[in-house]
């Protein structure tokens, strides 16, 4: 009995100490195709139990090059953990008529004492090669 009473301490005091912290993700999106392409970016914080997702955005163009911009929030990350583990998962149609999906490299950033507007996280996606770089 006292394991769940501190058990559940535990969780509300890690529950009174969280905060916003706001993210952007912005970049250029290469796609050499001769059709409109259409792509779903997830901007996601990687847990062991369960990943948060932080932001999304999807929409479709016509265009060679495209840049997009997103804003997102998480509070906290997970227990025992100080870092956010930032992660983008990308499905698009640009290369073939299917859907592909990749994931980006995982950065890991400290997690601040306090709210923070994290600096903007630039990425380049070169969606014919479905290598980010």
């Amino acid at each position: 009995m006292k394991f769940s009473t501190c058990l559940l301490f535990s969780f509300l005091i890690i529950g009174v100490v969280s905060y916003e912290n706001k993210f952007r993700f912005a970049g250029t999106i290469l796609c050499k195709s001769d059709k409109p392409w259409c792509i779903r970016i997830r901007v996601i914080e990687v847990d062991s139990l369960i990943d948060d997702e932080i932001a999304a955005d999807d929409f479709c163009s016509n265009e060679t090059t495209r840049t997009y911009d997103i804003e997102g929030v998480d509070e906290n990350d997970g227990l025992l953990d100080r870092n956010f583990e930032i992660q983008m998962v990308v499905t698009h149609n640009c290369s073939r008529s299917t859907d592909t999906v990749f994931k980006t490299h995982i950065r890991r950033i400290p997690l601040p004492k306090g709210p923070t507007e994290h600096a903007t996280i630039r990425q380049h996606l070169n969606l014919n090669t479905n290598n980010p770089q």
